[in-house]
């Protein structure tokens, strides 16, 4: 169990963030899933993020399209104010069309426990709750608004790492912390395309 960001694993997970912008996949859009919502506790949480991220690459990988993506997960101290929640910074190719995140939700379902009625089209199981999922775009276009889309994902590292230790903050030069909470499993993450050994494959 930890109870805040490492260094080690936050420049991890800004080298990962990195890598993706350089292979031509930069982070352009944030989601938050909120597992709580969902009736999902911490001690599940950790598969529940593998469950929705499999998802979501099959879904892109079956329209010949990349993924790559980061993600920190937070906590409460116990006190139910936030629940078990993860933050998402990922590549959404624009040739996934203008209704492929809409799918999150269902995955998100899935990975709570849901099942898919095949028979019957639909997906059986926890109920979406309002909220549960949030989506925003990084930055906006990147060809009329690079620096924005910079300054954007900038900020959008620094809400990730906001969960880090003192000496990690004070390291990376971040200007916002807040408790993450003690967690179960791991506490960041990334695609395997922007990994460690991805990265060396191409020093």
């Amino acid at each position: 169990m930890t109870a805040a960001i490492s260094l080690q694993q936050a420049r991890g997970l800004v080298a990962a963030a990195a890598h993706a912008e350089r292979i031509g996949l930069p982070p352009n859009r944030l989601v938050t899933l909120h597992w709580a919502a969902l009736g999902l506790g911490d001690d599940l949480a950790a598969a529940a993020i593998g469950r929705v991220l499999k998802l979501w690459r099959e879904a892109l990988a079956e329209r010949g399209l990349p993924f790559a993506c980061v993600w920190a997960r937070e906590n409460d101290d116990g006190d139910a104010s936030k629940g078990s929640h993860v933050h998402i910074l990922a590549h959404v190719p624009a040739a996934a069309g203008p209704g492929f995140m809409r799918r999150l939700r269902g995955w998100a379902r899935l990975a709570a426990g849901g099942r898919i009625d095949r028979r019957r089209g639909r997906i059986d199981g926890p109920a979406y709750v309002a909220g549960a999922v949030n989506t925003r775009r990084i930055g906006g276009r990147l060809v009329v608004a690079q620096g924005v889309h910079e300054a954007n994902l900038a900020a959008a590292l620094g809400y990730l790492l906001k969960g880090a230790d003192e000496a990690t903050a004070a390291a990376l030069g971040l200007t916002r912390r807040e408790p993450g909470g003690r967690l179960t499993g791991k506490r960041v993450g990334w695609s395997e395309n922007i990994g460690a050994k991805a990265r060396r494959r191409v020093e």
